[in-house]
């Protein structure tokens, strides 16, 4: 197996050790990750992965927005996604929904309610701690459902209606890794 993970970070080291290196570690030894930063994502990537994660990034680094456009390959892919924070206004950007400004940052361990039942929140209570670092939100897409939201965020969880493709605005791989081995299952990546 061989997950694509999409560093969406502006390639600062640090942030790498904050939003990309807790992925890795999460993933089974058994389980080939392949390590690629947006800006020099090609569609050949995605088409030799078993299964994709777009990672987030800082507060301050929005840049990945302006190049969600190399992302529109996900309109097509058929395979497991999960798009954390930035991941996920990726995401909702290329199937056609809106990245909103928030009028206030949510930092730190917020509450998020689940609203539909998912695999995704196997084992967790309907409501449950996790960590969030974002100042932007989004809409729900077109033929995706919302899974969650938080008292500041609408929207914390979606998925597709039709493909395996999630998106959270909260960070799994720093707190509620519930959410993340739940997602590896899933994908059928981990099977611990």
């Amino acid at each position: 197996m061989e997950i694509l993970v999409i560093d969406c970070t502006s390639g600062n080291k640090l942030h790498f050790m904050e939003f990309v290196q807790p992925i890795l570690d999460a993933i089974s030894k058994g389980t080939k990750a392949i390590v690629v930063h947006y800006s020099k994502l090609s569609e050949k990537h995605a088409k030799n992965s078993d299964a994709i994660i777009l990672t987030g990034t800082s507060l301050a680094d929005n840049v990945y927005l302006l190049h969600a456009a190399k992302f529109n390959f996900l309109k097509n892919y058929k395979k497991p996604v999960l798009g954390i924070c930035a991941g996920m206004q990726i995401i909702a950007k290329v199937f056609g929904a809106k990245i909103e400004k928030r009028k206030s940052t949510e930092i730190g361990n917020t509450k998020i309610k689940i609203v539909k039942d998912d695999l995704l929140f196997a084992g967790l209570e309907k409501e449950f701690t996790a960590y969030a670092l974002h100042n932007n939100s989004t809409t729900i897409p077109k033929n995706f459902e919302l899974l969650a939201s938080s008292k500041k965020c609408k929207v914390q969880a979606f998925r597709h209606n039709e493909k395996p493709i999630y998106g959270v605005e909260f960070h799994p791989e720093v707190g509620a890794k519930k959410v993340l081995v739940n997602w590896f299952k899933l994908a059928k990546l981990n099977e611990n």
